[in-house]
């Protein structure tokens, strides 16, 4: 019997440890009986909140003229190539309400954010801005959003109507970010090394509610 080399036999027992290594895919899926492996902040008032309920993130709002929103911080390296897919059930998806995704979080508190309607999406820069002038305190229940710059606006065409999933899709190829919606490439935005962290948010405004079914990142 012809012995193997132990180089080839030592590089064959390594190989399932690189492919391991380079791969990275977290999967959060609000379910109770799996561990929640990203660190949301729920909270709940009389005029909305933020909730794991039925195997989803809630997102609830029910004062006119405000935004109730929700950040997290995902463990993945900007630095290098990922992917992170949302799966979003709008209750209402038409072209009267908003409902936005954000990503990146500076020390100035700017973020990238994706506003999306029926026929509808807007890329901004915004800036969470904190009533109480404290921004080591965060009270997602006293913030605005302060427009910065650019100002990006795009037609597109979703399906309306009620208890639409929504598949919401950032990801980092080389230096350029690519925003995809239901397998459709929308935009894509150089960023080069500017990105700071990944910091994935949502935001409602208005009378509107947003479920989270699913998150998935990938690196």
């Amino acid at each position: 019997m012809k012995k193997i080399p132990y180089i080839v036999l030592m590089i064959a027992c390594m190989l399932p440890m690189f492919a391991n290594a380079q791969t990275k895919r977290i999967k959060e899926t609000f379910n109770a009986d799996d561990k929640i492996r990203f660190e949301w902040e729920e909270y709940v008032d009389k005029k909305g909140g933020v909730e794991i309920k039925d195997d989803c993130l809630i997102i609830t709002n029910k004062e006119k003229g405000t935004s109730r929103m929700v950040f997290v911080n995902l463990p993945i390296n900007v630095k290098n190539s990922f992917k992170v897919s949302s799966s979003i059930i709008v209750p209402n998806l038409n072209d009267k309400e908003w409902f936005a995704i954000t990503f990146d979080n500076t020390k100035d508190h700017h973020k990238m954010a994706f506003y999306i309607k029926e026929n509808f999406f807007r890329y901004k820069e915004i800036q969470i801005d904190y009533t109480d002038d404290d921004f080591e305190e965060y009270d997602p229940t006293m913030a605005r959003i302060i427009t910065i710059w650019p100002d990006r606006r795009i037609p597109i065409k979703l399906k309306g109507g009620k208890n639409i999933t929504v598949n919401f899709v950032i990801e980092k190829k080389g230096e350029n970010l690519i925003i995809s919606i239901n397998n459709m490439k929308i935009d894509e935005l150089p960023v080069g090394d500017d990105l700071k962290s990944a910091n994935l948010g949502f935001i409602v405004n208005g009378n509107y509610s947003l479920k989270i079914d699913e998150i998935l990142v990938e690196q």
